[in-house]
């Protein structure tokens, strides 16, 4: 810390003047603001800590400290972009010409939660996917008891992401009373919920408490956050862009899949381009052809059905080329020949 104060102090010198001035009315402002600060950081301490702190004086064991506490690290790993952002937006969003302003806060806060959820929502996902490597990583094989409260908890890093900013937003905009109610209030009912459902369902129950205190923040904290920014959740999506979809799927195809189901949800708010899987030299001459290879020889021979729109902003794009089979090739030159001749042709 010491060598750190060093480093700012070199930075930030050539803009400090060799004078001191007394102001009563700097000296009561920031006493008025840090009373609410530092009750709003003990407010966050019982609501982010109640769980582990409760865990074993109320099952009377010590035995679910590790796993929980193993858990606990993923967590307080995956809220340092949050907490990153948020250094950031604080000085930007504590501006005057920013504070007095809802539509360039509410433009903070959506840039800052998209960007922090970039960083977290590839970690949530491969927790839920690889739960045992990231318990392995982080402690080893004897705390794979732990992986079920992993997979759980991890979803708080979502809702993490949003309370965070809303703290940042809240305190750097003047109203740093409106922070210290929420939090005093998701203290208390994280504590009751605690209580309630380490209880009735032992260690798992911390996990439920955990989630459920932070789906209520959720909810609360957005719900201010529209009253007085017109902040919306929905707003915080991916909005006004052209995406191009390379579908492995043909969107023509009897049953369902991810991608066309998220390429038509993206549409909503987005010009959507999806580009059908072409055609391969052994579909061309294979003697039976499906609906779907005779639509894309049509859009090879006769140029029909090349672009469609299926419904407003998504488009459907059948190539107009043939790409070589290639799968049944092993790796080598010839297949990387192959590979690169297709790509031209598809990007062509």
């Amino acid at each position: 810390m010491f060598l750190g104060s060093l480093i700012a102090f070199g930075y930030v010198k050539i803009f400090l003047k060799n004078s001191f001035t007394f102001s009563k009315y700097w000296i009561l402002k920031l006493l008025h603001f840090g009373k609410y600060v530092f009750a709003t950081g003990l407010s966050s301490l019982v609501f982010r800590s109640a769980d582990q702190i409760m865990l074993s004086p109320i099952l009377n064991t010590v035995i679910f400290n590790g796993p929980q506490g193993i858990a606990m690290r993923f967590v307080n790993l995956s809220d340092l972009p949050s907490q990153t952002l948020g250094d950031i937006l604080f000085p930007k969003s504590s501006q005057k010409e920013a504070s007095d302003n809802p539509a360039r806060i509410k433009y903070y806060y959506e840039k800052t939660v998209g960007a922090s959820l970039c960083f977290i929502m590839p970690l949530v996902l491969f927790v839920m996917l690889f739960p045992k490597v990231i318990i392995y990583i982080l402690a080893g094989p004897d705390y794979y008891a732990a992986v079920p409260y992993l997979q759980l908890i991890s979803l708080s890093c979502i809702t993490l992401a949003y309370l965070k900013q809303y703290g940042v937003i809240l305190d750097s905009t003047g109203r740093p009373y409106l922070n210290l109610i929420t939090l005093s209030f998701l203290a208390i009912f994280h504590v009751g919920a605690t209580y309630f459902l380490i209880t009735h369902f032992k260690f798992m129950g911390a996990g439920y408490a955990l989630m459920l205190s932070h789906t209520v923040g959720f909810i609360f904290t957005q719900l201010v956050l529209f009253k007085i920014f017109r902040i919306t959740v929905e707003e915080i999506a991916v909005k006004g862009r052209d995406i191009i979809v390379f579908g492995l799927q043909p969107w023509d195809i009897a049953i369902g899949s991810n991608c066309k189901n998220i390429a038509m949800v993206t549409a909503r708010h987005n010009r959507v381009l999806y580009v059908n899987r072409p055609l391969d030299r052994a579909s061309y001459y294979r003697k039976e052809k499906t609906p779907q290879t005779k639509a894309r020889i049509e859009a090879v021979k006769n140029r029909k059905v090349v672009l469609e729109e299926v419904q407003p902003n998504l488009y459907i794009f059948n190539p107009g080329v043939i790409l070589e089979s290639i799968n049944f090739l092993p790796p080598g030159f010839i297949y990387n020949f192959l590979n690169k001749k297709n790509g031209k042709l598809l990007a062509n």
